[in-house]
């Protein structure tokens, strides 16, 4: 099914009305620290905390499992939780015996949704049709089933607990016939379900939308986005008419776009969760009369091969957009695919081998929290490359180039293990050493930062879907920066700067209000670009002291030394490297960076998630803290 614009609409707008869900739940680290019904955080007064004598902000009967943070919040969500099974789920298996419990609980409430909504199929699958309940798409679950596998057997496992926990009664083992329509439930929801991010938490849940939603398609280079709006529960609150409507929608299929169109517009169903997570889709791209509208189901920074890989083990489908069928492929998929070796080439065994042995780095530190090793660890792969590490596949030694989708995934990573690090220091205490270690832990955090920042944008410029990853990179990278300059005061190297924030506050001004094109967004861009590679002369040799991988970089924005035909010349290049103490650093330059960096951001925030957005807001707020030099 296809969604397409009803009329001409320029990007940064808003095509939806902030849609509810079906069915949401809290991932289980967040039961007791989030509101099972809006999602918001728990109030730390004591009112508001589910209490002996305010037994309504918590479910008795499934031992506080779940808590709300007020009396509405309950009012509207506790009959849902104890009539799903989702409260008698808590009472069997309160220890999680099966890991997270996320998407069994939303299978739970989605079954029990559309049980009152009248909408569970009254026949079984077929493999030889498409399959929709209640207009999900659920295509594919006999496929799967008879496969079997770690896949099947988590359906199996999760539908004989829905069974369970829908009727206590039932013990033991059931058989795959009784748990059909669970099992299919639960396949719907992992292949309709999408990650609730909300703030700097990120994903805090799980929700299932109607077809209002899911019936986007996806595509690698997608025109329109989606955000999360946590809703109070006013059913009327801002709806308004779609601005989309299905393609070739005809029988069954129009009736029920019909029937949910009705739900989430004038808010005629109980069934729905009008309080929590609502989405709103918006398009990053002008599109013209009658387009397709796409959104991203996976991370499009990555290679082609890493997509389908992703794609198919997530939602059993191979993507066909154009930018996977183009030939030869786009730049953006074979500066992510290829490292700089001999050949210059990289089969799609050997790019999965190389992404995985990177995942068990980062697994690895998730596990023990090493972040010295895991920096360690990283900084080698980097720096010193790769010959017969993985098997006897890779026959000459190769480098990862700074663009190559592992390097990126690296440095965001080692930016965060070294700001760990810093933490660990208390740079508060003026003990001139303990200072230093997390100015030089700060200062290599920035520094993996920037790049990742520059690296992103240097691949936005030749492909603007990603523009959410250097929208998040770019605020990263200012707050980076800040961080580094608060350090640096306790060190008594920073002086008050005198410079002015006229040129870059006009600039971005001007240009916000006047982007309405991706030429536009380019073209700011390119300035952006020129401008901190200009800042970038004298502050990137300070920055990259003291890690090989990154003195060999030349410009960590723009990469036009990098040269793709012939090596990236790690030989060619050595970056001006500088004793402990003989930095020449304006620190006006550092803080004309970090203004950059954030209003850049904000700039991008506000077309991809609009000016309200948890990105916009951050990055505004960090730039009044430079603003009113609250450092």
């Amino acid at each position: 099914m296809e969604l397409r614009v009803r009329e001409d609409t320029p990007m940064s707008r808003d095509i939806t009305p902030r849609i509810p869900a079906i069915a949401a739940s809290l991932h289980d680290k967040f039961l007791r620290s989030h509101c099972s019904s809006c999602f918001r955080p728990l109030s730390s007064s004591s009112t508001l905390q589910p209490t002996i004598t305010n037994p309504l902000l918590s479910c008795v009967a499934c031992s506080s499992s779940i808590h709300y943070c007020s009396p509405d919040c309950a009012a509207a969500d506790w009959y849902r939780h104890a009539a799903s099974g989702e409260c008698g789920l808590f009472i069997l298996h309160p220890r999680s015996p099966a890991g997270d419990t996320t998407d069994v609980r939303v299978a739970l409430r989605l079954l029990h949704s559309f049980d009152r909504l009248g909408l569970l199929p009254s026949s079984p699958p077929s493999r030889d049709s498409p399959r929709r309940i209640g207009g999900l798409l659920a295509t594919g679950f006999i496929d799967v089933m008879d496969e079997g596998g770690e896949l099947a057997e988590r359906i199996e496992d999760g539908a004989a607990l829905m069974i369970q926990a829908r009727n206590p009664r039932m013990s033991g083992a059931c058989s795959l016939e009784r748990a059909s329509i669970e099992g299919e439930i639960l396949w719907a929801v992992m292949t309709n379900a999408v990650e609730v991010e909300i703030g700097e938490l990120g994903g805090v849940g799980v929700a299932v939308y109607g077809p209002c939603f899911s019936w986007f398609n996806h595509s690698c280079s997608p025109n329109a986005c989606y955000r999360f709006e946590l809703s109070s529960g006013n059913k009327g609150h801002e709806l308004r008419p779609s601005e989309v409507f299905p393609a070739g929608g005809a029988g069954e299929a129009l009736d029920m776009w019909k029937m949910w169109q009705d739900y989430t517009d004038n808010g005629l169903a109980d069934g729905l969760s009008w309080f929590g997570p609502r989405i709103i889709i918006r398009t990053i791209k002008p599109l013209s009369k009658d387009d397709e509208v796409c959104i991203a189901y996976t991370d499009i920074l990555q290679p082609k091969a890493l997509r389908h890989f992703d794609l198919w083990s997530r939602y059993r489908f191979v993507c066909y957009c154009e930018r996977c069928c183009i030939s030869p492929q786009m730049y953006i998929d074979t500066i992510l695919s290829n490292p700089m070796s001999e050949n210059n080439k990289f089969s799609e065994s050997q790019l999965l081998e190389v992404s995985s042995y990177l995942e068990e780095i980062l697994a690895e530190y998730m596990s023990n929290g090493n972040s010295e090793e895991c920096c360690q660890k990283l900084g080698n792969m980097l720096s010193d490359g790769f010959h017969n590490k993985f098997s006897e596949a890779f026959e000459s030694r190769f480098w990862l180039h700074p663009l190559q989708f592992v390097s990126q995934k690296a440095y965001i990573a080692l930016s965060s293990a070294y700001r760990i690090q810093a933490n660990n220091f208390d740079y508060t205490d003026l003990r001139f050493g303990e200072v230093l270690k997390s100015f030089k832990m700060a200062r290599s955090s920035a520094a993996c930062s920037l790049l990742a920042a520059g690296a992103s944008l240097h691949l936005f410029m030749f492909e603007t879907s990603i523009m959410l990853n250097t929208t998040v990179l770019w605020i990263d990278a200012g707050e980076s920066f800040l961080y580094l300059l608060r350090i640096a005061r306790y060190l008594g190297k920073l002086l008050e700067p005198g410079f002015s924030l006229a040129f870059v506050s006009s600039h971005f001004t001007v240009a916000e209000d006047k982007c309405k094109s991706t030429e536009d967004l380019l073209v700011v861009s390119a300035h952006f670009i020129d401008r901190v590679s200009h800042i970038m002369i004298n502050l990137w040799p300070f920055l990259s002291h003291g890690h090989s991988y990154l003195e060999c970089i030349k410009n960590p924005v723009n990469f036009s030394w990098l040269n793709m035909t012939n090596g990236y010349g790690r030989q060619e290049f050595s970056g001006r490297k500088c004793r402990e103490w003989e930095y020449t650093v304006e620190w006006s330059d550092m803080h004309q960076l970090a203004v950059c960096s954030l209003m850049y951001g904000k700039y991008l925030a506000n077309i991809f998630h609009g000016p309200e957005s948890h990105l916009s807001v951050k990055a505004g707020g960090l730039l009044e803290c430079i603003l009113k030099r609250l450092l």
